[in-house]
């Protein structure tokens, strides 16, 4: 690993053959830089926003909407579930924290972050792998109750002209998660086709963000850049992480269009809603829980 700067704050840059990662523990752990050596690609957005020192409670759009942060323990701002009269924040607590370093053996970076509304730490374990990299996660419940949780990956990987998102064959509808005046509000069920599915250039001034449909959990979906057939793709645990949110923004926020692959362990977006649905994950008290995330990146015509 090396130290370097990311718009001035300390990070750290992680190198292989294949991909180069720059991480930003500050900032959330958030990974600002995701490059595919070969194919001269950055995967991420960058900022659309000056880059600067983020604060609890802070909205997240108000920030630079760029790379890849975390949700925890919630994405819309909702009440806690241990006290009703206490709010979780927008897009919840860890992407504005700072995250502290864990020494680790080997190459692996392990950063490490503690809860201020709820009593959790979570440490997120990155390790490089020949064509991608593999998230590991780690959540200690330190209170003395069960800690319902939805945590959601929250990558904003870049659209150059266009992109499709891809989902293993069997799809044939997604669910609306996001009030839309052509797609209707949310719970809307949608046929999943290539419209949907195909994100353009920013003049649209377009958005939408669906879920799968939560009794169809996935295990994987990929990323296809139009122009040169490259692809990312993530894959999980349905067991550990059992939802999938699609976040598609052409222009509407950033400033180039943007596609996010959401693995998520609960249905959708506020904490209170999934709890509502009964579909969230629960931590015991004084227990534990890991999941993983891997990324693997994928030439044109590769399978």
């Amino acid at each position: 690993m090396m130290a370097l700067l990311w718009h001035g704050f300390p990070a750290w840059q992680m190198e292989n053959d294949r991909l180069r990662v720059v991480v930003v523990p500050a900032l959330g752990a958030k990974i600002a830089e995701l490059l595919d050596k070969p194919a001269g690609y950055a995967w991420l957005a960058g900022p659309t926003h000056p880059v600067r020192e983020r604060h609890y409670g802070d909205a997240f759009v108000a920030h630079d909407l760029a790379g890849w942060d975390e949700m925890f323990p919630t994405i819309n701002a909702c009440p806690s579930p241990h006290a009703p009269d206490v709010m979780l924040p927008d897009h919840g607590e860890v992407w504005a924290l700072p995250w502290e370093q864990v020494p680790a053996a080997g190459d692996a970076l392990v950063l490490r972050v503690r809860g201020r509304a709820l009593p959790y730490t979570l440490t997120r374990t990155l390790a490089l792998h020949e064509d991608g990299l593999r998230l590991t996660y780690h959540l200690e419940n330190t209170g003395g109750q069960p800690l319902p949780y939805l945590w959601a990956a929250h990558p904003l990987f870049r659209v150059a002209q266009s992109c499709t998102v891809e989902l293993p064959a069997g799809v044939p509808q997604v669910i609306n998660a996001a009030a839309h005046p052509r797609l209707g509000p949310p719970d809307t069920p949608l046929a999943w086709s290539a419209a949907l599915a195909t994100v353009g250039p920013p003049q649209r001034r377009d958005y939408r963000k669906v879920y799968l449909p939560p009794a169809q959990p996935l295990t994987g979906a990929c990323v296809r850049e139009d122009a040169t057939g490259a692809r990312l793709c993530l894959s999980w645990d349905g067991r550990d992480v059992p939802y999938l949110g699609i976040w598609m923004d052409e222009g509407t926020y950033t400033r180039e269009s943007t596609v996010a692959l959401e693995p998520a362990t609960g249905y959708y977006d506020s904490l209170s809603l999934a709890i509502q649905h009964r579909r969230v994950a629960v931590v015991p008290a004084g227990g534990s829980a890991q999941w993983w995330l891997a990324l693997r990146l994928l030439p044109g015509g590769a399978v």
